[in-house]
């Protein structure tokens, strides 16, 4: 017997789901229109009510920095300032690396996206 596990992900989007088709179900029942209803000029449809009912979880990462002199990326991995071509962070060189010696060049927008990125090496997103 295979037993399927699921991601703390995958339960919120069903329990996200699952209200939006009672709410659904509701609306039918006692003849309301959601589509036409307006708070405060804003629409509060059951996709948003659902999103801030169930949030997606939250997971901590390492921060990918656009290079602001170039190409690729910056990211700090096993506490040393990486240099990468992808956006996730994989493959990272360190500054050591003289393959890319345009890498090395110390400029004052590089030297303020370092401090930055030591000072907050990562950030929380949604899973």
């Amino acid at each position: 017997m295979s037993e399927k596990t699921y991601t703390e992900k995958d339960v919120v989007l069903r329990e996200r789901e699952a209200f939006v088709a009672g709410a659904t179900a509701v609306f039918d029942a006692f003849g309301i229109d959601p589509w036409n209803h307006r708070i405060v000029g804003e629409w509060k449809g059951m996709e948003c009510m659902a999103r801030a009912r169930y949030p997606l979880p939250k997971v901590t990462r390492a921060r990918v920095v656009q290079d602001p002199e170039g190409d690729g990326y910056w990211v700090i991995c096993s506490g040393l300032v990486r240099w990468t071509m992808f956006d996730n962070g994989a493959g990272g060189i360190d500054l050591t690396n003289r393959s890319r010696p345009e890498l090395l060049q110390i400029t004052p927008k590089r030297v303020a996206l370092w401090a930055d990125l030591l000072a907050n090496p990562t950030e929380e997103c949604e899973a």
